[in-house]
């Protein structure tokens, strides 16, 4: 089940394309398993394949921060 999700290449919250590149270890768009609810453990129903980068923010402060964060900045002209 993990094997054919990460196959999709897609982070299951944002829909971006994961990259995997052999030897180059660990990099933003990597994928990486992310507990739901972390207290419920890495069982199928409680994972999602992420990009690494979103799944460490929402590690420490949850998804409403990152999405808040997210927001404001595609209303910024950078």
């Amino acid at each position: 089940e993990i094997q054919s999700r990460l196959n999709k290449g897609l982070c299951e919250i944002s829909g971006v394309a994961l990259v995997i590149v052999a030897g180059q270890g660990r990099s933003a768009l990597s994928p990486s398993i992310d507990r739901i609810l972390p207290q419920n453990g890495y069982v199928l129903a409680n994972v999602r394949i992420v990009a690494y980068a979103l799944n460490t923010a929402m590690g420490d402060w949850g998804l409403a921060p990152v999405l808040q964060i997210a927001e404001a900045l595609m209303k910024r002209e950078i």
